[in-house]
C-alpha cells in the first residue's frame, strides 16, 4: 500500500453472498490489504445470473482508484 493507496490486484474470501440490497455483492475479507469483511460489486462478463459465489470461495479483488473503500471483485479462483 503506497500513500493509503491499494495498487495491483488482491487475493480474498467471500465470507457472506446475501448482499442485503440484492445490488450483486459480496461480502470479502482481503486480509493482505488490512480488509477484514466488506461488501464488493462482482464483476459479471457476459449475461446477468452468472455464476453465484459461495462463501469460503476464493476471488480476486481489485481496488477503484486503489481507494479501500471501492472493492470490486473481479473473478473467481479455482
Amino acid at each position: 500500500m503506497a500513500n493509503g493507496r491499494l495498487t495491483g490486484v488482491y487475493r480474498g474470501m467471500v465470507v457472506n453472498s446475501g448482499d442485503p440490497m440484492k445490488a450483486g455483492r459480496v461480502q470479502v475479507q482481503v486480509p493482505s490489504a488490512g480488509l477484514s469483511a466488506t461488501w464488493a460489486p462482482v464483476c459479471v462478463s457476459g449475461a446477468p445470473g452468472g455464476p453465484s459465489m459461495q462463501p469460503g470461495a476464493k476471488v480476486v479483488v481489485a481496488f477503484e482508484g486503489g481507494d479501500p473503500s471501492f472493492p470490486i471483485v473481479l473473478g473467481r479462483l479455482p
